[in-house]
């Protein structure tokens, strides 16, 4: 099992050592970088050109140069990485760092929200198999799977990035716009629920009445620029939860796993609230947060082996 894994790492190296030398040879023939300097009317251009050449190099050979970038990411090894300088002279591993925050938070939490997600969709189709919701996730998964990963990227920032801004600059709901989404959440909730087809008919009504009354009332009070949440609408919202969990996993009639789902409710509630200041600013910072975390995960572990 060793051998094989070194193989693989030693093949994926040279496969990424390749990689970079190809790259590395087409964008240094894809123009020349000093061409902008050289069409420039500033009276220092001798200087700034000399300038460009030192930051790039410029005045030796490609695999010369190329040798030096290597040299410089090899040191990342040691922890004393060189990625040079771009054409303005910056340090490039500065930049690389101040773009991997918020990579790595958009990594993080891409990955977080898609195993939730994947998660709960697994287990309600699972409890639904072979329903009109079953074949409909399916189709949405497959569809997704094989189209290209920009596809999706390029929607998500259309309409999530650019019209989202936009649109919360003056946030507002258009009657079609709610009637629309009433629409979308009669259908689709009855097909998450299931039931009789005259159970799905009223939760579809009910869902259709609750969305195109919330809607306005949200756009009244101006929710989506100053979100606020009081004890009452967060003690409706766990209800909901509660009984919602509780028929998509167990039913309805199973009063047990109810009644369990709405004390957790109410514990949470309870706890939110008594530990508000605590959470809004922990002493010793979110590390005081994550220790007790650790330590609650540790102490229940620990129970359960007894």
């Amino acid at each position: 099992m060793l051998t094989y894994a070194l193989k693989r790492l030693g093949s994926s190296a040279l496969v990424l050592l390749g990689s970079s030398l190809l790259v590395y040879v087409l964008v240094i023939n894809s123009g020349d970088p000093l061409q902008e300097l050289r069409e420039s009317n500033a009276e220092n251009v001798e200087f700034l050109i000399q300038q460009r050449i030192e930051f790039m190099n410029l005045d030796q050979p490609w695999y010369s140069r190329y040798w030096t970038w290597l040299t410089g990411v090899a040191g990342c090894v040691v922890g004393s990485c060189d990625l040079g300088t771009n054409m303005q002279g910056q340090d490039v591993g500065a930049l690389v760092q101040q773009a991997a925050g918020a990579s790595l938070r958009l990594v993080f939490l891409a990955t977080l929200f898609s195993i939730i997600i994947g998660v709960l969709t697994g287990i309600i189709t699972a409890i639904r198999q072979y329903s009109t919701l079953d074949y409909a996730v399916s189709f949405i998964i497959f569809l997704f799977f094989s189209l290209p990963v920009f596809w999706a990227a390029v929607l998500a920032k259309e309409w999530m990035g650019i019209r989202f801004n936009n649109w919360i600059a003056d946030p507002s709901f258009a009657w079609a716009e709610i009637i629309v989404v009433a629409a979308a959440a009669a259908i689709i909730v009855p097909g998450i629920i299931g039931g009789s087809l005259h159970r799905r008919v009223f939760t579809g009504a009910v869902m259709f009445g609750f969305v195109a009354l919330i809607m306005p009332v949200f756009d009244w009070l101006n929710y989506a620029r100053h979100p606020q949440m009081g004890p009452l609408v967060i003690t409706l919202l766990g209800v909901a939860f509660a009984f919602g969990l509780t028929a998509l996993l167990a039913g309805l009639q199973n009063r047990r796993v109810l009644y369990s789902a709405l004390i957790i409710v109410g514990l949470g509630l309870a706890s939110y609230y008594a530990t508000f200041w605590l959470l809004l600013d922990p002493p010793g910072g979110w590390w005081t947060i994550i220790g007790l975390f650790a330590v609650a995960v540790a102490w229940r572990s620990a129970s359960g082996e007894r």
